[in-house]
C-alpha cells in the first residue's frame, strides 16, 4: 500500500485487496473472473455485492462466475498455468483435473460422479489437449469423447 492506501484491482464485475501476496487476476470476456493466489493473501471480493467475498492463501484459487453464483474458492497447483505453460497434478481428484482441464483449455468437461473421486498424478509441459486426456483417461481406466467445445468422460474409472 501506498500512502496508507489499500491496493485494490478492479478486474470486471470482482475487485481484488491485497493483503501483502503475490498473485495472478484473469478477467474473461464471459464475466468470469479468476485470481490465483502464489504467496501471501488476498480478498476477492464481488464490487456490486461485498456479502459474496473470500480470503485466498498461498496455492488457492478464487472463481467469480457471475452476479447470482457465490466465489469459489479451491486449492490448486495450477492456478497459474497460463502463464507457466505447465500442468502439475499430484493425487488430485479427477474432480480437480476436470476444473484445471477447463480452465486452462478454456473447454467445458463433464465427468460422472463415478469417476470424480479417481485420483491422478501427472505433470505436463507445454501441455496440448488430446495428450492430457490421453494420459489422463488412459491412466484412471476411462474414455473420452470431444464434441463442439466440450470434453465428455465415461466409464467406471479408478484404476
Amino acid at each position: 500500500t501506498k500512502l496508507g492506501k489499500p491496493f485494490i484491482v478492479d478486474a470486471g464485475r470482482t475487485s481484488v485487496k491485497v493483503l501483502g501476496t503475490h498473485f495472478n487476476v484473469k478477467n474473461y470476456a464471459s464475466s468470469v473472473t479468476q485470481v490465483y493466489v502464489e504467496e501471501g493473501s488476498v480478498l476477492f471480493s464481488d464490487a456490486q455485492n461485498d456479502k459474496n467475498a473470500t480470503t485466498l492463501k498461498a496455492g488457492e484459487m478464487g472463481l467469480f462466475k457471475g452476479e447470482s453464483t457465490p466465489i469459489e474458492k479451491m486449492k490448486t497447483a495450477n492456478g497459474n498455468a497460463w502463464l507457466t505453460k505447465k500442468l502439475n497434478f499430484e493425487n488430485s481428484t479427477l474432480e480437480q483435473v476436470k476444473t484445471d482441464i477447463s480452465n486452462y483449455f478454456g473447454q467445458t468437461v463433464v465427468l460422472p460422479n463415478g469417476l470424480s473421486r479417481c485420483l491422478f498424478t501427472g505433470e505436463f509441459s507445454d501441455p496440448n489437449i488430446t495428450n492430457v486426456l490421453d494420459v489422463v483417461s488412459f491412466s484412471v481406466g476411462c474414455k473420452y469423447t470431444i464434441r463442439n467445445d466440450s470434453v465428455y468422460f465415461e466409464g467406471e474409472g479408478c484404476n
